[in-house]
């Protein structure tokens, strides 16, 4: 695996997650290019990490601290407390500050 798609936790950093990031050039794989911007757990089944596939440019970017991550699990507790308060994830998120990103579901492929 390339040096560069390993990524060092540091401070101020979620460590289980990475943004796929590409070179945005002509030379760019269509595959990864459907792939750049998003987020995805380490380890996921979904994708290998950015820059493992052979001449594969990519990278994977740290996560702020700030970013709330939208699991499976953290949007069904959302719902619930829609149905008690009626704030929605994006009013949530404007609350406390953060970014939000869903996290892709297993049915995406790449």
């Amino acid at each position: 695996m390339p040096l560069r798609s390993k990524i060092t936790p540091q401070r101020g950093y979620n460590a289980e997650y990475f943004i796929w990031r590409t070179e945005m050039d002509a030379k760019v794989r269509e595959s990864h290019l459907k792939l750049e911007g998003k987020v995805f757990r380490k380890g996921s089944s979904l994708v290998s990490m950015p820059g493992a596939d052979y001449n594969c440019r990519c990278q994977a970017e740290e996560v702020p601290d700030h970013v709330l991550i939208i699991d499976q699990d953290t949007e069904k507790k959302a719902f619930n407390l829609y149905l008690r308060t009626g704030i929605n994830l994006s009013q949530m998120a404007n609350l406390t500050g953060r970014e939000i990103y869903k996290e892709p579901s297993d049915s995406i492929t790449a």
